[in-house]
């Protein structure tokens, strides 16, 4: 294998609000958050000796013939697929085409299916192994590894088959300090196609997603445990440096927080808040995963306000009188 390494991801989605064509133009199509973080963690650590590309079938492959053109132009030596069970259907189509078009390159599967349903991600044999859980350092470790023609199997946080047989290594520890992992590449997608379809805020307009925190320490029956039962948030300063970058570089105005529990830290979010309210930015904020009602107060909901904070949704986990 060359020296440069070309890895294209994939979100292996389908139409999930418009069910014909005639409701086409009501999809809601959201930025693969996930996949671009993968995307700045290869190029902070390999630099100029890596491309990525990322491609989200939903918006950009309507027909069948265009996963063809982009694989056949790309020529991918490492192909990650972002799979969800219900769109297991998609993540196969992927990996079998991946495998047709290219049997050399390497199939990496993840996201929800390969974390909570991983033998249901492996059992296509088009996809040689799967990341489980957060993979900001297992996609450098995989690259890494395929560079160097070694085995795979001392990489933390995979899953693999040997001789017929699936084979789990030991689990990655979650990163305990998020403010070291890179902001997302908005470089490896195409933003202005994501800016004419319909948005978490309902609406078309250059967006930018947020993860300021990973992991919810409450233990709801229905919840996923994807990014594991212990919060852990990057500081007040490093949500605020991203927002900032992407306002003053892509003149984004229009913010989607996607935590589990944005607000389970008070003064971090009263911290968050103070910073954008003294840069004068005037942006647009959405808490569109949902937040705590117990733990807002009314000052909190002003200062929200003052920032920008037009949409809130509240998780009702529990019901009584009060």
């Amino acid at each position: 294998m060359t020296d440069h390494i070309k890895v294209l991801f994939i979100e292996a989605n389908r139409s999930w609000l418009a069910k014909t064509d005639r409701l086409a133009d009501l999809e809601q199509i959201v930025l693969p958050i996930g996949l671009m973080y993968l995307s700045a963690s290869l190029k902070k650590s390999f630099q100029n000796k890596i491309e990525t590309k990322i491609i989200n079938l939903v918006l950009e492959c309507k027909n069948n013939t265009d996963l063809d053109e982009i694989l056949m132009s790309f020529k991918p030596d490492l192909v990650g697929i972002r799979g969800m069970s219900i769109y297991k259907e998609a993540y196969d189509e992927v990996a079998n085409k991946v495998k047709h078009y290219y049997p050399a390159a390497f199939v990496v599967g993840g996201g929800p299916i390969a974390t909570t349903t991983p033998d249901l991600a492996l059992n296509n044999h088009n996809v040689d192994c799967i990341a489980i859980g957060e993979a900001e350092e297992t996609i450098v470790e995989l690259v890494e590894y395929i560079k160097k023609g070694k085995d795979i199997a001392d990489i933390q946080g995979i899953a693999y088959r040997n001789k017929g047989d699936v084979r789990f290594t030991e689990s990655r520890p979650l990163e305990e300090n998020l403010d070291k992992i890179s902001f997302p590449d908005y470089e490896a997608i195409d933003l202005s196609r994501y800016s004419h379809v319909m948005t978490y805020g309902y609406n078309r307009r250059k967006q930018a997603v947020i993860v300021s925190s990973r992991g919810c320490p409450y233990k709801c029956i229905y919840c996923h445990n994807i990014h594991g039962k212990k919060w852990r948030s990057r500081s007040s300063d490093n949500v605020y440096q991203e927002i900032k970058y992407l306002h003053d570089q892509y003149r984004i105005v229009d913010f989607y927080f996607v935590d589990d529990n944005v607000n389970l830290d008070y003064n971090r979010m009263t911290d968050i808040c103070d910073l954008i309210i003294a840069s004068r930015m005037k942006i647009n904020i959405y808490f569109a995963n949902g937040v705590r009602g117990d733990i807002l107060d009314s000052r909190l909901i002003d200062k929200m306000s003052e920032a920008g904070v037009i949409w809130m949704t509240f998780a009702l986990e529990t019901a009584s009188p009060r």
